[in-house]
């Protein structure tokens, strides 16, 4: 007789390896890989999942000393392409199982059932209660029996003091319950439901490519599409066609901005088979959403990265909005790329990937020119409407009012324009704040955070200092803290100051500013939503508004300050900046009016904004490939960083050379190690940080050191952390 065994993941973070156990007889049929189970560990019981199963007979030795599997718990088992897919992020992460099962399955439901809390109705009074809003939500509860909290809480707003009278009282007591299954969507815009919508030439093509392979056969698609163009009505069209064909399909999309109009979209033409998954989400919600996909009650995910790791069933296509964005990739902890892991998940799923995007990363469009992706483009606007017209405002010879102002005359004389055409406008400004920082006259001294070696950004709204890096905050000083002065200046436009000067400008401009400041879940979608319904006549913000957003009314777009990120030192910094250029440039003309673009810069002949100025993708391509060739940086060759981080310079500094003649030791000519050397921002949040480069034309060789390191160091020692970034986005 045979008797199986079973390798078990624990539910333990650190863990990079599998423990195993027989499987008694009453549970062959359901300890199968995927399926979530309880284990002797010790003396007590702990959850884990089945990755592996084994064979072995009862003779075998080893086998006869293996503890038995307790539970098979009453969950649906992890998908096998959604296994594979974990083993394969831990491998090309350097990450642990533990740690990369951990981001995959939301810690609450690792705890066990989802849990509410509930108030529940006990009894009426003899004599009524005094307050009347006690009264209210006691009648309100003895007719539904109970109530979960958080839905009481809307239903009577600023009721806690009343409950607290009826729990004393002990009219109604708290019980917790299983929490029903709840649809968790965002504020969505007003959007047409899509019937009866026919699909150009090109956008048809599209559709037709990708559409044999759903839920049948991986394939890798790049639609490179204009801004305008249309492509979530490319993605909506093969959404739909998966769920005809009895299929489920996951549409990611780069950050949380995003969601209330694409969800506006997709709830509006597939209705509740829709569910929505991002990071304004409570730990509840999210595992409930992951435990619908699980039992099959819900057919599409659209969501943030996060959403990567929803485990749907028979998985039919993947869609990856805005696959240029840097948001997609996670900078902490474990570091994966959900556009990346995307393509990996769809190779084992067996269902097609459409990567889509106006500005595709330069990674997308190299694997695009290879033939590794299939490249699929949309380079007119639907209904043939022009590109908008884009017109350059040297700031060099905007004369003194250009260095306390960035609206130039001709920027005001637009805008006066646009009011005066009841027309939208949209100005874009990377930059929060009031100014970057305050400058002491006399000692030269910017004031500075005291957790990072950066310096705060003045805030007017409210009044404040405040590190954009740790989010310290701190009163706006009247002296300098170095020298004492009372002579300090404001240096440079954030957008508070800007949004001051429209403000005098025009007294009687409806105006709105969207940043990370003011972009909360519900004030997102409340901004969108007026300035959609044209009660707006001018939005002005950071890069959230470059951002995939449709707004027909909009017909100026002005950059204020073109080249803000170009400087920074890194090496996608140009591809970054012709990325938000373009994407915020295509904000304008997509209705029935033309569109203007106003690019205000110092340096117009920079060859990034002559590309974005012309919505000349392929030009500025082949321009940024031949400087990333020459210069050794991808995607020509493989990168990964090493970050060092303690609150001890020292040690942190002896640890990440520790590090380095490890992997230099078993370094082959195809690997280099660089560093160690302080990072650009040398302090963070009272830790000191020092990174290490390592660069190569073998993937293996790099992914053989990293794991040879890892497996001495691990995550650090003695107050030093370490983190390890393969194919990072940034190097700040």
């Amino acid at each position: 007789m045979t008797e199986n065994t079973a390798h078990v993941l624990l539910l333990v973070p650190s863990l990079n390896r599998l423990y195993s156990y027989k499987i008694p007889a009453m549970f062959v049929d359901t300890a199968v890989p995927g399926a979530r189970v309880k284990v002797p560990v010790r003396r007590s019981l702990r959850e884990g999942y089945i990755l592996e199963i084994s064979s072995g007979g009862p003779g075998d030795a080893v086998h006869r000393k293996l503890r038995e599997i307790k539970e098979v718990l009453p969950i649906p088992p992890l998908p096998p392409g959604m296994i594979a897919f974990l083993k394969w992020m831990s491998n090309y992460y350097v990450a642990p199982l533990g740690q990369v099962f951990q981001t995959a399955i939301p810690d609450f439901l690792a705890r066990g059932p989802i849990q509410a809390k509930y108030y529940e109705f006990q009894a009426m009074p003899d004599v009524p209660v005094r307050s009347d809003k006690a009264m209210q939500i006691l009648t309100h509860l003895r007719e539904v029996g109970s109530e979960p909290q958080h839905v009481l809480r809307v239903l009577f707003p600023s009721s806690d003091s009343s409950i607290r009278t009826l729990l004393r009282k002990g009219l109604i007591k708290v019980v917790y319950k299983e929490a029903e299954m709840q649809d968790h969507g965002q504020v969505l815009q007003d959007m047409p439901d899509g019937v009866g919508i026919v699909l150009n030439p090109e956008q048809e093509a599209a559709v037709e490519q990708v559409t044999p392979l759903i839920g049948r056969e991986f394939k890798a698609f790049l639609l490179h599409g204009v801004t305008g163009s249309g492509k979530t009505e490319v993605y909506l069209n093969l959404v739909t066609r998966a769920l005809k064909a009895g299929k489920t399909a996951l549409v990611l999309v780069p950050e949380i901005a995003l969601t209330p109009q694409m969800a506006g979209s997709f709830k509006a033409r597939l209705h509740d088979q829709v569910a929505v998954m991002h990071s304004a989400l409570t730990r509840s919600q999210r595992a409930d959403i992951w435990f619908r996909a699980l039992t099959g009650s819900v057919r599409v995910i659209l969501g943030v990265r996060s959403a990567i790791f929803v485990p749907l069933q028979d998985l039919g296509i993947i869609v990856v909005d805005e696959e240029h964005e840097n948001t997609y990739k996670q900078e902490h902890g474990f570091r994966y790329n959900a556009r990346d892991g995307a393509i990996v998940r769809g190779m084992h799923e067996g269902c097609p990937v459409v990567l889509g995007s106006a500005t595709p990363s330069l990674d997308s469009f190299n694997n695009a020119a290879t033939g590794k992706y299939v490249y699929l483009s949309l380079p007119e606007r639907v209904s043939s409407r022009p590109m908008p017209e884009v017109q350059f405002v040297d700031l060099r010879f905007q004369g003194e009012a250009a260095r306390n102002s960035l609206i130039s005359p001709a920027l005001e004389d637009a805008i006066a324009q646009v009011i005066a055409r009841r027309e939208q406008a949209i100005l874009f400004l990377n930059r929060k704040g009031f100014a970057p920082f305050l400058l002491c006259k006399d000692c030269g001294q910017s004031v500075q955070c005291p957790h990072c070696s950066i310096s705060m950004t003045l805030h007017h709204h409210p009044p404040r200092m405040v590190c954009h890096y740790c989010d310290y905050m701190t009163d706006i000083p009247q002296a300098c803290p170095s020298c004492g002065s009372m002579d300090l200046v404001n240096v440079g436009v954030g957008l508070e100051k800007v949004v001051e000067e429209l403000e005098q400008r025009f007294p009687d401009i409806r105006l709105a500013r969207l940043d990370a400041d003011t972009a909360s879940t519900k004030r997102l979608g409340a901004i969108l939503n007026a300035f959609a319904k044209g009660e707006l006549d001018v939005v002005i913000g950071t890069q959230i508004l470059a951002k995939g957003h449709d707004f027909p009314g909009v017909t100026l777009v002005a950059v204020l300050l073109a080249e803000l990120s170009m400087g920074l030192p890194d090496f996608r910094a140009a591809e970054r900046t012709f990325s938000l250029i373009t994407q915020v440039a295509g904000r304008a003309g997509r209705g029935d009016k033309p569109g203007r673009v106003i690019v205000q810069t110092y340096q117009p002949e920079h060859y990034v904004l002559k590309y974005a100025a012309a919505h000349d993708y392929t030009g500025f391509a082949v321009v940024e490939n031949g400087l990333r060739k020459q210069r050794g940086y991808p995607p020509f060759v493989h990168l990964s960083v090493v970050w060092f981080s303690g609150r001890d310079p020292v040690a942190t500094r002896e640890l990440a050379v520790s590090a380095a003649n490890i992997m230099r030791s078993m370094a082959k000519k195809d690997l280099r190690v660089l560093g160690p050397v302080k990072a650009t921002i040398f302090k963070a949040r009272e830790h000191y940080r020092f990174q290490l480069l390592l660069k190569s034309d073998s993937r293996k060789a790099m992914n053989e050191a990293l794991w040879a390191m890892h497996n001495t160091v691990g995550r650090g020692h003695h107050g030093v952390n370490v983190e390890i970034d393969v194919d990072p986005m940034s190097l700040l």
